[in-house]
């Protein structure tokens, strides 16, 4: 261990010279000064303004006369400002039955009536609730009207949205630390049927939360169960029909799970799950995936298996260099550790993680449970929010990332409203990154955006959204630095403040007169004509959005230009099939598509 620790802190050194300036800032809020002895946490655009709102659940016990012990909705107002809205908006009976009093734990954001305002659902010892948003106003508890009963003895840890079923309508599953976990599928109208039993979904572990995600990548979501005692379970969606295969997809935790996140920390196109445990005993593990679609367990092999009593935890492009970083909280009443963010060294040394933790600023000690990141203040970076049992929470705002980003807001159409299950791949050149459009942990699930950091590229080539529920879209040519929305199989609008959205226009400076012939055997003339003088940009990608192509011609005023293309001239490996080209003069584009035979 001693030499360990060594080797560690001389690979700090060592790489001092390559890194970022990484580092956050606590931001004294009045607030959250008010607040203590927090679980879950989550945000989400309550009251569509374009803003992060935050939910913070209070442990104790409700008494609408103790404020300490309300859970507490914060609307953001823009420039960092939170603001509580907790009575504005009707949230004053936080449990749903008036005469059950005990313990809250976990908050879940999703919009189950695809009205386009998400709504609450909340975990507590012995009870849940559903609480509907009556458009960003007010919200009303509908759980008894939409025939949600929880079961008697139960704590109730944490809930995940998910659309097991790809009827576009998002489901919910309850975690249970002590009884059964419960499948509620979506019926449409309101309400939910109790499907536990017969889904093969009734787990008997003490789950602290659990996650989704497309394992076999058959189109179906699977699901991850989270359990402290016991083994985790990854049960395979079979059309609705869930079986355990831990051991065949090799994602046995034989720890104390407690939280977990998704990510590509390697940016090899599979998602990895990274797993909170009591490191003390066991050490926290990182289930990397792979082509096969069997896990490979390797957090020693990452380090990042030494993180103390850990809980919440998060993959996220801390500073902006295009691999994910990763959060983990600690703590357990008298048992205090530091937080700890692991800097990913993938692009600096092509490696693993190192210990971070105390030049990022974030290593504060206290009984941390859940985070969360996000960008609160809208400047680009994503910040991290922490729920402490012990004290105030923090709120770190990011003030180290200096590269180019892209976030990204996905609204379903044929899939549910927020695209949960989406995977998004951005394309740089031969460079891609991926992310997993999910927002779920311990304790909490978000709707945010999808967020890229993006180094030094100012310009991406291509984003592919892999729908849930229906074919993926390509998107080309898109500027770094904004956020923008993708309507499933609708055009791309770039979102302005003050609820203005403009679609965003191709008025090009020059027209493609032809191009022929198409399809082809790989030789492919266009004709241009052009209303100013300038180069005339032709980019060739595949269906997945890899650029295989690229070619500049200069132009003349009112003058036909020709651009050729070649698969032998060119020495272009270009297989039958589909193509995207795109042609690009300044900031004019026209894209199209070509058939190779």
């Amino acid at each position: 261990m001693i030499l360990y620790r060594y080797i560690s802190v001389i690979l700090q050194l060592v790489c001092l010279t390559s890194l970022t300036s990484q580092s956050f800032l606590e931001k004294n809020i009045s607030v959250l000064s008010m607040m203590s002895d927090n679980y879950g946490n989550a945000v989400a655009d309550f009251d569509g303004d374009g803003d992060l709102d935050v939910f913070i659940v209070s442990y104790e016990s409700f008494d609408k006369s103790n404020p300490m012990s309300w859970s507490r909705l914060l609307e953001n107002r823009g420039f960092g400002r939170l603001v509580d809205v907790t009575k504005d908006v009707g949230l004053t009976n936080q449990y749903a039955d008036a005469d059950v009093r005990d313990n809250k734990i976990g908050v879940s954001w999703g919009d189950y009536n695809r009205d386009g305002y998400p709504d609450l659902f909340l975990t507590h010892a012995n009870s849940f609730q559903l609480l509907r948003n009556e458009a960003g106003k007010t919200f009303v508890d509908v759980t008894r009207e939409a025939r949600m009963i929880p079961e008697d003895g139960s704590v109730y840890t944490s809930s995940v949205w998910w659309d097991y079923n790809n009827d576009g309508l998002i489901d919910i599953y309850v975690s249970n630390y002590q009884g059964a976990n419960m499948m509620f599928s979506n019926n449409g109208d309101g309400t939910f049927k109790n499907i536990s039993s017969s889904s093969g979904l009734k787990d008997e572990g003490s789950a602290w939360c659990s996650i989704v995600y497309d394992v076999n990548e058959d189109g179906w979501q699977d699901i991850y169960v989270i359990n402290d005692y016991g083994l985790g379970r990854l049960y395979i969606n079979d059309q609705g029909r869930f079986t355990d295969k831990t051991k065949e997809y090799g994602m046995v935790n034989s720890g104390n799970g407690m939280g977990a996140t998704i990510g590509d920390y390697n940016n090899d196109g599979h998602f990895d799950i990274y797993i909170t445990n009591i490191a003390e005993l066991l050490p926290n593990v990182l289930f990397s995936g792979s082509e096969t679609g069997v896990f490979e367990e390797k957090a020693e092999e990452m380090n990042i298996g030494l993180a103390d009593w850990a809980w919440g935890t998060q993959f996220f492009d801390a500073d902006h260099d295009t691999d994910e970083d990763l959060y983990v909280v600690n703590g357990f009443n008298d048992l205090q550790y530091e937080n700890r963010f692991f800097k990913n060294m993938q692009i600096e040394e092509g490696g693993g993680f190192i210990d971070w933790s105390a030049s990022s600023q974030t290593n504060k000690m206290a009984n941390g449970m859940t985070s969360e990141v996000f960008d609160y203040d809208d400047d680009g970076d994503l910040d991290i929010l922490v729920s402490n049992t012990n004290s105030s929470p923090y709120l770190f705002e990011n003030v180290g990332a200096t590269g180019n980003w892209l976030k990204i807001n996905l609204k379903g159409t044929v899939s549910n409203e927020n695209a949960l299950g989406a995977k998004v791949k951005v394309s740089i050149g031969d460079k891609h990154l991926y992310r997993y459009n999910h927002g779920a942990g311990i304790m909490g699930q978000s709707i945010k955006p999808v967020h890229f950091g993006l180094s030094n590229n100012k310009l991406i080539d291509s984003i592919t959204v892999q729908w849930p529920n229906s074919e993926a879209q390509v998107f080309y040519n898109v500027d770094a630095n904004q956020s923008i929305t993708f309507i499933e199989q609708a055009d791309l609008i770039t979102s302005v403040k003050d609820d203005i959205e403009v679609i965003k226009e191709l008025e090009s400076s020059f027209v493609l007169s032809s191009y022929f012939p198409n399809p082809s055997h790989g030789d492919v003339t266009f004709n241009v004509r052009t209303n100013q003088s300038g180069k005339i940009h032709l980019d060739l990608f595949s269906l997945y959005g890899s650029r295989i192509l690229a070619k500049s011609v200069s132009a003349k005023v009112d003058q036909e230009t020709i651009i050729e293309i070649s698969k032998v001239k060119d020495a272009v490996s270009m297989p039958s099939g589909i193509y995207m080209f795109r042609l690009r003069m300044d900031n004019d584009i026209v894209v199209g598509k070509l058939i190779i035979e």
